[in-house]
């Protein structure tokens, strides 16, 4: 097993952990600390839920969600991260049925939609939102993802 770069990461990465595992198992949002060798898979947390009318992981990183008023409407989705894991740069991508939907490199929190068209289209398929929070030499990496409704 690899070592820990240092004892704060250990240290935030093992607070975390259990959060963590309560995170995944209330849905589907994967998050890892630089350093951290675990992965998890949806089927490991019983598959993923819908997004309507919302999805919200819980995590003590922040607020990561993805929302769907109603069936074949639009998704709005958001990665707000807290004092604590706020970066200054933040890249995501959002890909629909498996396929690239959105990028984005930015100094802010990252958020956006999927218009109502792609939404309709894409009924019963799987939304995700993959992303990396940097801060300084600290790396945050989440997943989160739904069933479109």
């Amino acid at each position: 097993m690899e070592a820990w770069p240092d004892e704060k990461t250990q240290e935030v990465a093992l607070s975390a952990y259990s959060k963590i595992l309560a995170a995944l198992s209330a849905g589907a949002l994967v998050l890892s600390l630089t350093g951290c060798a675990a992965t998890y898979t949806e089927a490991d947390f019983g598959g993923y839920k819908s997004c309507s009318p919302s999805f919200i992981a819980p995590s003590s990183a922040g607020r990561f969600t993805i929302q769907q008023a109603g069936a074949g409407q639009a998704l709005q989705w958001g990665a707000y991260p807290n004092s604590a894991y706020s970066g200054v740069k933040y890249h995501v991508i959002v890909t629909v049925n498996g396929k690239k939907y959105d990028e984005k490199t930015q100094a802010y929190a990252p958020h956006g939609s999927i218009d109502r068209t792609t939404a309709n289209k894409n009924r019963g398929k799987k939304v995700q939102i993959r992303g990396e929070i940097t801060r300084a030499k600290d790396i945050v990496r989440f997943t989160i993802g739904c069933i479109i409704k």
